[in-house]
């Protein structure tokens, strides 16, 4: 389990290669900077169509969700994280705070609250 881990581009090409079968996500910090921002880019790229108007809690509970996030392996890569929300802490918090929880949740939270609910691997790593 991986949450915030900062790796440099070579250990992120390293880990590409790696997990060329898992579902990698690469997000540019960059352009992350609103709650909406954040949660269209997550949405999109879960096929996640009933977000639109989301707010954090909407977007946390999809993230925990298995009828929302198939793949059974996981790796988020935020690049440019040193630029994620760079004029609002506070939403950066918040974002990074619900992937911190989805990493849990599908680590052992989802076995002991789901019935039948399985593990997944969701890693959260960033790069700047």
């Amino acid at each position: 389990m991986n949450i915030y881990r900062r790796i440099t581009k070579v250990e992120k090409n390293n880990l590409m290669v790696k997990c060329s079968n898992d579902f990698n996500l690469n997000i540019d910090g960059k352009k992350v900077q609103s709650e909406r921002d954040a949660i269209e880019i997550l949405a999109k790229s879960f096929n996640i169509d009933d977000l639109q108007d989301g707010n954090w809690d909407a977007l946390s509970d999809r993230l925990q969700r298995s009828n929302y996030i198939h793949p059974e392996r996981i790796n988020i890569f935020i690049n440019n994280s040193k630029d994620l929300f760079i004029k609002d802490e506070n939403s950066k918090n918040i974002f990074l705070e619900i992937l911190s929880d989805t990493v849990s949740w599908w680590k052992e939270d989802v076995e002991r609250y789901i019935v039948d609910g399985k593990r997944k691997t969701f890693n959260v790593y960033l790069l700047d």
